[in-house]
This record gives C-alpha cells, sequence and structure tokens, in this order.
C-alpha cells in the first residue's frame, strides 16, 4: 500500500514537473546564461530595474521564486524538490546576470532566489518621500531646450510613469461618487500642464489653443498636436528654403559676382537644430533672431563678410582713400532705406560720403600741420588718452604736449587710476628666526592630490621649526587626521629631545584649530590673516622646495604616479641634510642635532638594486637576491 502511495505521488510530481503551465517546467530557452532586462541593476535604479525583472519573470512564470509563494519541498518529495532546485538556481543566474559585477559580488552565495531579492530591495529601494521628492524636482526643471518633441515627451513620461507608481489610487470599484475618476482626470491634468511648461517658446501659439479647450484633451492628444505642429514647421522650413529670396541684397562690382551671390544656395535644413524663417539660418529662431531684436551690446563679428562691404576706408598708413568694389550681403538685409536705391543713387551717395571725409580729412592734416599746439586741453585729458600713465611719465611727455601753465602734480587726482592699478602693500618681514629650537613650529597642509597612495593618502602635514628649518612630514587620509598627528608630535619632541613647543603658526583652517590640545599643553596658536599667505611664508615656501625636489626625483626615476609619496618622504630627508645660506651655510640636521650629516649612505632615488633572499625560504638553486627598485 505504501509502495503504491509514492507511485502515485511520483507520478503526480512529474506531471507537474512537465506541464509547461507549472512554475516548475523547463523550457529548453530557459538557460542559465539569459539576460531577462537590458538595464543592469547599478543601485539608483532599482524601481526601474525589479519592475523590469517582475514582468521578465512573471512571464517566465518564475515570479513565486522570488516573493516566496513557491516555498522549498521537503525532502522527501525527491522529484519535485530536484526540479525546485533547478528552477531555483536558474532565476539565481538570471538575477546574477541582471545586475552589475560590484553588486554581483555580494550576492554569489545566497541559497536561495527569495533571499536575493530580499536582500536587493532592502539594500536599494529607497524610502517613498526621497524618491517622490527627487521625480518632482526633475519634472519641475525639465526642459525641451534643443531635444525634438518626441525625446523631451519620452523624458517627461518616464518620470511621469515612476511618480504614478508611488502615488495611491483606489482599485476596489465599488466608489459611487465618481472620486477616482475626478482624481484621475485631475492627475491627467496636470500632467498635461507639465508637458506645456517645458516647451520651447516657438510653440506658444499650440500651447495656447490647447489651454484655451476645455476640458483639456488627454496628454496623448496633445503630444500628437504638438508633433504635427512640429512637422509642419519643418515643411514649411524646406519649402521657404527652397523658394528664391525676394530680400536678396545687391552688389555693384560686375554681373557675374552679382549672379554668384543671388544664386548662393541656402543652409542645408537638420530638423535636431533650430531654424529662423526671417533670415534662413540655423542655429536660431524668429523669437531671437539678430536682424529682428538687433544685435546685443559688445558683439564682435565672427566671420569675415561682416568685415567686408565698406565702401570707402581712409588708410593711415599712406593717407589715401580707396574706394570699395563690393558690398556685403548684409546692406541688403539690414538696412531697409538702401534697398530701396538703384545703382546710380547708391554710387553717387557713396562719391558724397567720400569727397565729405576726404575734405575733413584734409582740412585737420593742414591745421595741425600750421599750428601742432592748436589742441591745448588740460592734464587729466591727456592722462586719459595716454591710458592714466603716472605722473612722472606726464612729467616727460608735458614739452611734448602744451599743458599751458597748469603743472603736472597740481592737477586733480584720478579717480580711475586706484580702482585699476591698486596692489597691497609689500608685507613686512616677520619670519625672524627663533633663538631656540621648538620656540615656533609652522604648520600647513597639502593637497589633496587626485591619485592616492598605495596606502590610500592624498595629505600630507608639513611641520617645519622655525630656528633649524628642519622639517617633518606626515602622510594623511584625510584632514581630520592632523589634530592626532600634532599631538603625536608634540610627544615626540618631549620625549626625543626634551623640550616644549612654545608656538604654533597655522592658517585659519579648521582642520588646524587645535583649541583643546594647545590650551591643554600651553602652546601659544598664531594665526596668518584670511587670504595672506604670506603670513605663514616658511612652510608655504618649504612646500614649494620640496614639490620641486619630489618632482626631479619622479622624473628621474619614472615610477609610477601611486608612489609619490615616496618622493615626497626622499625629498624631505635630502631637504634636511643639504646646507642652506639662510641657515648660514648649515643643513637643519646639523643645527637641530649638532653633528655632521653623513652622506656615503645615500644612493640615486628609482636606481636598480638587489634585495637578497631569506634563507628559510630557498634552497641550494635557488636566486639570492631579488631585483629591485631603489625608492
Amino acid at each position: 500500500m505504501a509502495n503504491t502511495n509514492s507511485s502515485a505521488w511520483n507520478l503526480s510530481s512529474r506531471s507537474a514537473v512537465d506541464d509547461p503551465s507549472s512554475s516548475y517546467f523547463l523550457h529548453h530557452s530557459d538557460n542559465p546564461g539569459l539576460v531577462l532586462v537590458s538595464q543592469p541593476l547599478t543601485g539608483d535604479n532599482f524601481v526601474s530595474w525589479s519592475r523590469a525583472m517582475r514582468i521578465a519573470l512573471s512571464v517566465k512564470n518564475k515570479l513565486g521564486f522570488i516573493d516566496g509563494s513557491i516555498p522549498k519541498p521537503a525532502d522527501s518529495e525527491t522529484n519535485l524538490l530536484s526540479a525546485w532546485v533547478r528552477n531555483n538556481n536558474n532565476v539565481i543566474s538570471w538575477l546574477l546576470n541582471s545586475v552589475s559585477k560590484d553588486i554581483s559580488a555580494s550576492i554569489l552565495f545566497a541559497e536561495s532566489a527569495e533571499d536575493i531579492w530580499n536582500d536587493l530591495k532592502d539594500r536599494f529601494q529607497q524610502s517613498n518621500g526621497p524618491r517622490i521628492f527627487q521625480i518632482r524636482k526633475d519634472l519641475i526643471n525639465l526642459r525641451q531646450g534643443q531635444d525634438s518633441v518626441s525625446v523631451y515627451f519620452t523624458k517627461i513620461k518616464a518620470l511621469w510613469e515612476e511618480l504614478n507608481h508611488f502615488r495611491p489610487m483606489c482599485s476596489c470599484g465599488k466608489c459611487g461618487c465618481n472620486g477616482v475618476k475626478n482624481l484621475e482626470a485631475y492627475i491627467q491634468m496636470d500632467y498635461t500642464m507639465t508637458f506645456l511648461m517645458g516647451l520651447n517658446e516657438s510653440f506658444t501659439h499650440i500651447r495656447s489653443q490647447v489651454l484655451l479647450l476645455d476640458p483639456l484633451p488627454p496628454i496623448s492628444r496633445v503630444f500628437s498636436l504638438v508633433v504635427q505642429e512640429e512637422r509642419q514647421r519643418a515643411i514649411g522650413n524646406q519649402s521657404s528654403m527652397n523658394a528664391p529670396n525676394p530680400n536678396m541684397a545687391f552688389a555693384f562690382k560686375n554681373d557675374q559676382n552679382q549672379s554668384q551671390f543671388n544664386n548662393r544656395p541656402p543652409p542645408r535644413f537638420s530638423k535636431g537644430r533650430p531654424f529662423c524663417t526671417h533670415c534662413n539660418i540655423l542655429g536660431h529662431t524668429v523669437e531671437t533672431c539678430y536682424k529682428i531684436h538687433g544685435h546685443p551690446p559688445g558683439l564682435k563679428a565672427k566671420n569675415k563678410q561682416e568685415n567686408k562691404g565698406h565702401a570707402a576706408c581712409v588708410h593711415q598708413e599712406t593717407d589715401q582713400i580707396c574706394h570699395s568694389e563690393t558690398l556685403t550681403n548684409n546692406v541688403g538685409t539690414t538696412s531697409n532705406v538702401v534697398q530701396n536705391f538703384d545703382k546710380n543713387q547708391v554710387e553717387q551717395l557713396m562719391a558724397m560720403m567720400i569727397q565729405q571725409l576726404y575734405t575733413s580729412e584734409k582740412k585737420v592734416n593742414e591745421h595741425e600741420g600750421d599750428n601742432p599746439s592748436v589742441n591745448q586741453v588740460g592734464i587729466q585729458t591727456w592722462h586719459s588718452r595716454l591710458g592714466h600713465p603716472s605722473m612722472q611719465v606726464l612729467q616727460i611727455l608735458k614739452t611734448h604736449f602744451h599743458f599751458g601753465n597748469a603743472d603736472v602734480h597740481d592737477d586733480a587726482p584720478c579717480s580711475v587710476c586706484p580702482i585699476a592699478k591698486q596692489r597691497r602693500l609689500p608685507f613686512v618681514h616677520l619670519n625672524n628666526k627663533s633663538y631656540n629650537a621648538f620656540d615656533l613650529i609652522h604648520c600647513d597642509v597639502w593637497g589633496p592630490y587626485h591619485v592616492p597612495t598605495v596606502n590610500k593618502q592624498r595629505y600630507f602635514l608639513t611641520l617645519v621649526d622655525d630656528c633649524t628649518r628642519f622639517t617633518w612630514i606626515f602622510l594623511m587620509q584625510h584632514k581630520s587626521e592632523a589634530s592626532s598627528v600634532v599631538s603625536r608630535f608634540c610627544n615626540m619632541i618631549e620625549t626625543q629631545f626634551s623640550k616644549r613647543i612654545k608656538a604654533f603658526r597655522t592658517d585659519n583652517a579648521m582642520e588646524l584649530a587645535f583649541t583643546e590640545l594647545f590650551q591643554t599643553k600651553g602652546i601659544l596658536h598664531q594665526f596668518s590673516c584670511v587670504e595672506t599667505p604670506q603670513q605663514n611664508s616658511v612652510v608655504e615656501r618649504k612646500h614649494q622646495h620640496l614639490l620641486n625636489v619630489a618632482r626631479a626625483l619622479f622624473f628621474q626615476s619614472s615610477i609610477p604616479l601611486g608612489l609619490w609619496s615616496e618622493c615626497i618622504m626622499t625629498a624631505t630627508y635630502l631637504v634636511n641634510r643639504v646646507p642652506s645660506p639662510s641657515t648660514q651655510n648649515k643643513s637643519p640636521y646639523e643645527l637641530l642635532y649638532h653633528k655632521k650629516v653623513d652622506y656615503t649612505h645615500l644612493r640615486v632615488f628609482g636606481c636598480l638594486a638587489f634585495a637578497s633572499t631569506l634563507a628559510a625560504h630557498r634552497d641550494k638553486f635557488m636566486s639570492r637576491a631579488r631585483l629591485c627598485v631603489f625608492l
């Protein structure tokens, strides 16, 4: 009887596994290497990723393996347990293929797909409040800009659909007050308003027509109307570009140049760029056309054609007046008066202007030749003409420019010179050396450097003794480590040199406050003024010196940039042992330790070195040294 029941149970298990409608059924296309979603989970896209993943798993009829509706069978159900394990591992493989490499490493050893899904949900699913705030903010700031209407609508639709995912809605179907329908209509109206607000100003007309409709059409209808308007404009722009321009500018060099100018091909139409229907030029619209609204002040010409076309020009070097043979197309498009003149009238007008200009120039030259001192103006005027030179320069030029009887120094002061030329007064040199070591320590933090060291350090703290100029360098991962470094430094000085630090000089950085530490040890803290590194010049110049030596070591050795800390530490070691004129041709090491420096142990930084291997890790025929680089 027991065998009969077991056979019946196995038969039902096999039928469940072989049934295509069962969740245990595996199609031949359900392989572990399948990728169900196009965008993998990166951490900040969990909402959209989970939505796409649930849809894909529901199609595969495997949704129960992640939501817990298909629990693991008992051990006695052999066939069903085996099928559950295969399906569970298959879903785990699909999940691993649908997340980034960094995330997949953290879920690789999970036992079930449900555990993986709950883990990802706990880690990456944001609470509703911050995400709704971010979506609302993106919708407010979203504008069409240079995008087409279709691209802009796609962006706003993605944000709106995600926002609807967080919006609570009634789905019971029992409400009889039409409140749900009214709420849905209001949400659709808000959707339409948001879409219309982000459109460019060129769609003002169609936007006004839509807003006049009561009730507002659905968003799909509004999108269709705006797209039709965009396509109609594109067709109209192509037609206007192919049509001849009746306001084509004229030129009067010869018939060939005029023909070439009038038959100039219009710019090629580009759907992605705005187009002006007034001047037929890509890059802007009618609302911002310079030829209608005028050029902004201070705009300079970007092409050569805007600088050509002057009908007459005076050459200052040769005092000759040359007649222009061409006139640019800008004359015909920007001047409505000249367009009404024929060719003879234009030539007569230009001849009159040239004659008037020539007569005026001749009278000025003759008048200045007879009496070069006719323009006697004040000192202040010449001071402005010459670019605000100093009064000493004006005193030298007094004989060339007739200032009259006025004295240069008696003239009114210029209000422009202090604004344009004023500089800070030179700083008084206050970096007098202390009489004893550790009476004053200069301190500053350098960094951060964009490439961290091997130990993830980006900063270093520099401490310089004022008397001996001996320098200590401490590498740090964060600026906040400066307080603990200075505390250890003070303890080291007290232990090794039996002395106490009397004063510290730093800038106003927050990480260099050390208020509690200095109050405990009775150390005076001197601060430099804001944006005045000159008052802390000892350590600032020491930084420059150390970096100069470190760069030389780096270029000399050609080591990886991640080893820049070794260059800094070696540079500090060498600078402390090299004599300097500022220390009476003695090295800081000699002044601090009162003994000569031994240079015999020094080697070239980055040179070839051989490190002996340990005897315990080698046999008779293994190498006795390893090839290394000396740092």
